[in-house]
């Protein structure tokens, strides 16, 4: 009767402290809602290295940079997007990029928002934002004639500048009509 006593005891004490320190944990930590998708930027597919921002309320959830043109995530195994917050049962998750265009920097760009599809779930989303993009300034040199050579200037940029190739077009065709009319000149 003893030892039945005993092990009613101990298996008391077992689930006591199995009880309480479950109870010391707390919730089990919430699944979050997992997504993946298209981003285009001015109707073209995102940049490598653009950045997807989810925020609901205002704040940030979730953050994911795109690794493949076009695309933050993937289907299958590959990476997305979690979503995660307390409570978030309809409320609207708002999808915001960063990144650079053409050169030009862009921050917190709308590109769309859903409404919350639920802890554990996956969803795939078409995302699409319009970035104003400054036109680039004009290298043009004001329409000089160019007869009679250059006097030893270079029309190309300077070297802070980038060279495009109808910059050098005109450069190569400046250069080809001096040296012609400089061989008119001399023969002439």
């Amino acid at each position: 009767m003893r030892k039945l006593l005993g092990v009613v005891a101990l298996a008391l004490l077992l689930v006591t402290g199995l009880v309480i320190n479950a109870q010391a944990q707390g919730t089990p930590p919430v699944l979050p809602a997992l997504c993946y998708g298209e981003v285009y930027i001015n109707g073209e597919p995102a940049p490598v290295g653009t950045e997807v921002i989810a925020k609901v309320d205002n704040d940030v959830v979730a953050t994911i940079l795109i690794t493949e043109r076009g695309w933050f995530g993937g289907p299958g195994l590959k990476t997305k997007l979690p979503v995660v917050g307390n409570d978030l049962s309809g409320k609207i998750v708002e999808f915001y990029v960063s990144g650079t265009v053409r050169g030009q920097r862009f921050d917190n760009v709308k590109a769309g928002q859903v409404e919350y599809w639920g802890n554990g779930e996956v969803k795939q989303l078409s995302l699409s934002a319009e970035v104003a993009i400054k036109p680039a300034p004009s290298t043009g040199d004001g329409g000089s004639s160019g007869g009679g050579g250059n006097g030893g200037e270079s029309k190309l940029p300077p070297a802070s500048q980038t060279l495009v190739p109808s910059m050098l077009s005109d450069y190569v065709k400046t250069e080809a009509d001096a040296q012609i009319n400089n061989v008119f000149a001399k023969t002439g």
